[in-house]
């Protein structure tokens, strides 16, 4: 239903565009990166609701980086620079005349809804005679005013919005009221009219038993001329009261996992039916890996668009890299913004890598699982703290391969990237000429500029020599361990490690390149 959308001063947004896959949507970044805001900008406007903007706050929902550039600036301030809010859905083409028009910000004809938070005229004087008092620090949100149009500029609200959603966040989905609500209605889809007579009626027939052994049993249970009682009165007593129990256990009292599951089932079956659109928050919140997987498949039943917000790399590859679209360092992009080879290429590859590098700021792309290995234990050995705690990745890639890498890297104007890798013979080609259209300020290559002295195990064994020939040869390596090095690139290294770890105080020399590029993405 929804091919772009496009935010002006929303949250950590000044301005951005975004286009949308006409089935599925996954919005996946690490947190504070925008995800849940693109989320929260859709379920906004398609609620028309004044009421919950203003639940929310005008300064909670406005960039805060314009605001404070305006108050600098506020002594020459006029009306026209007064910052405004704006959210633009562009709909799939259907020419309908309440939702057909150009208002909008490509001034072209087309449909859409949009969400304004402007100045309000009458106010214009009052607001920049506010911003202008002296010592003041604060912004009068009190004089904008909050409007929902269509493209048509026909007004809407929540009672007469031309479109239904549902907005499923499961980290606060586990309500008591869901909860009792899910289990009322599935009691409802499983009995028939007349059954639920009889039930009831039962239910009152013991109710009244119950109540008059309470009056005679204890008689204390008085509040001056009132008997205390339970309530069975009523043709839906007995629906109103039920809960449900497995394996003893009431549902009340299950994991947040289960009641997080049950209480989203619930919403899907009352509102999905019935919706255009379903946005799902992190659905990873208290939810297995199986029930998570539930969750997604219930939700895809419905045939609706799904808006999905993420940092879980499972659900991402449940879903396919095809309809990811990531959030990183203010930028928002999809693989679908690469050249063709590169896109090719990650739609095939394993996806957890592309995931790893993507949601990382800083990354140092590897050849193989032996750099991998190594490179991991010489980072804590030379600095005394694990990678990611400095923002840092490692992501194994092959050489061959980093190219596609570098696509996206391209791509996001603060990544750090840098590329460690063999030589192999021509540092001159391999290298040099090889990565000239990708070295930059954000990224950069490191390999061994010694021909000799091309690839990893080499550079490895040359500077620890000593090492490799009192702590990894035996007798079996009758090519030599070098030899042994390179044709069992991962167990050698995987030893390596194993005997530095048994002995901290073992002399072991990073091969320069390593220890540039270590440097580098520190900076």
């Amino acid at each position: 239903m929804i091919t772009k959308i496009y935010l002006k001063n929303f949250r950590q947004f000044q301005s951005i565009t975004i286009d949308l896959n006409k089935n599925k949507n996954i919005f996946i970044g690490s947190n504070g990166t925008g995800k849940s805001t693109i989320l929260s900008a859709i379920d906004l406007v398609l609620s028309g609701s004044i009421k919950k903007i203003e639940n929310i706050t005008l300064e909670s929902i406005f960039n805060s980086a314009t605001i404070l550039n305006c108050i600098a600036k506020k002594d020459n301030l006029n009306a026209t620079e007064l910052p405004e809010l704006s959210i633009e859905l562009y709909l799939y083409e259907c020419g309908n005349h309440k939702t057909n028009g150009i208002h909008n910000k490509e001034k072209r004809v087309c449909d859409g809804l949009k969400l304004k938070i402007i100045p309000d005229e009458a106010f214009l004087n009052d607001i920049l005679k506010m911003l202008k008092a002296k010592n003041n620090k604060i912004f009068p949100f009190e004089f904008y005013k909050i409007e929902f149009k269509t493209f048509a500029d026909i007004p809407y609200n929540s009672y007469n919005k031309p479109f239904k959603h549902a907005y499923i966040d499961s980290s606060v989905a586990s309500s008591t009221f869901a909860m009792k609500k899910f289990i009322q209605s599935n009691f409802i889809n499983v009995t028939n009219d007349e059954e639920r007579a009889r039930i009831n009626n039962l239910y009152r027939e013991y109710g009244n038993e119950f109540n008059d052994k309470l009056s005679t049993n204890y008689k204390n249970l008085i509040l001056d001329d009132y008997k205390i009682i339970a309530d069975s009165k009523g043709e839906n007593a007995f629906s109103k009261n039920i809960s449900a129990s497995k394996n003893g256990v009431y549902i009340e009292d299950m994991g947040k996992g289960e009641a997080t599951l049950i209480n989203i089932q619930y919403v899907l079956q009352k509102y999905a039916h019935d919706t255009d659109l379903i946005l799902l928050e992190e659905p990873e919140n208290h939810l297995s890996f199986t029930n998570m997987h539930k969750f997604i498949d219930q939700a895809e039943q419905y045939g609706n668009q799904l808006f999905i917000s993420t940092h879980n790399d499972m659900i991402a590859s449940r879903l396919d890299l095809t309809n990811a679209i990531f959030c990183h360092g203010g930028q928002v992009i999809s693989l679908k913004s690469l050249d063709k080879n590169s896109a090719n290429f990650f739609y095939k590859a394993p996806n957890q890598k592309i995931l790893n590098f993507i949601l990382s700021p800083k990354v140092i792309l590897v050849e193989g699982s032996a750099e991998y290995l190594l490179l991991h234990y010489l980072y804590v050995k030379n600095y005394r703290r694990e990678p990611y705690k400095d923002n840092l990745s490692i992501v194994e890639c092959g050489g061959l391969t980093s190219h596609h890498y570098l696509e996206i890297a391209k791509l996001f104007l603060n990544k750090k990237v840098a590329v460690a890798r063999d030589n192999d013979k021509n540092y001159d080609s391999n290298i040099t000429k090889n990565y000239e259209e990708y070295r930059g300020e954000n990224i950069e290559i490191f390999s061994d500029k010694s021909n000799d002295r091309h690839t990893f195990e080499i550079c490895l064994y040359e500077d620890n020599s000593s090492f490799y020939e009192t702590k990894i040869k035996n007798a079996k390596m009758t090519s030599g361990v070098l030899g042994f090095m390179l044709k069992n690139k991962v167990e050698s290294a995987f030893r390596a490690v194993q005997e530095l770890e048994k002995d901290s105080n073992l002399s072991f020399t990073t091969p320069s390149y390593i220890s540039e590029a270590f440097e580098w993405i520190r900076k």
